[in-house]
């Protein structure tokens, strides 16, 4: 019989391949969080993970993210830099705006609140929650319903700019 890590490793394991093999966008890491929501919902021993497996983990998500640069960007960033500094400022203030709501209604502390409703990347800003002690399941609730909208909402958007 598997001790409660390994279970664990195992269930998030099988539920992000399987979200890979069904090409679900993001699935590696929404298979492996659902399973695991999945797997302690089912078993009522907590599990915490060991630090250095955390550590571990946020090392390779900073390796993921940053190996994604490539020089070419900086060409396309010399030439955009505008566009960049307009949506970035479109989008913060309507993640301050959102942030500000979640907060003084009480859903959320304001750090929470803040990591939750900003632009960006889903695994990013929830290692990020997770490493300072916020709620790292919600943060990552609110950032995988935005990718999926966005997800689901982008051929319909294109098509609607394409007019």
């Amino acid at each position: 019989m598997m001790g409660p890590l390994p279970a664990l490793l195992a269930c998030g394991s099988a539920g992000g391949l399987l979200f890979h093999w069904l090409k679900v966008p993001g699935g590696p890491m929404v298979g492996a969080m659902l399973a695991v929501i999945a797997h302690n919902l089912l078993i009522s021993e907590s599990v915490v993970l060991p630090s250095a497996l955390k550590t571990g983990t946020y090392i390779l998500m900073g390796i993921v993210v940053g190996s994604m640069f490539r020089p070419s960007m900086l060409g396309i960033l010399r030439d955009s830099w505008y566009m960049l500094l307009i949506s970035s400022a479109i989008l913060f203030t309507a993640g301050f705006f959102s942030a500000y709501l979640a907060y003084k209604t009480g859903t959320l502390s304001a750090t929470s609140a803040y990591l939750a409703t900003s632009p960006g990347g889903l695994n990013a800003l929830t290692g990020m929650a997770a490493q300072m002690g916020e709620d790292a399941p919600i943060i990552l609730l609110y950032q995988m319903t935005r990718q999926y909208a966005v997800i689901l909402l982008a051929p319909l958007i294109g098509k609607w700019l394409l007019r």
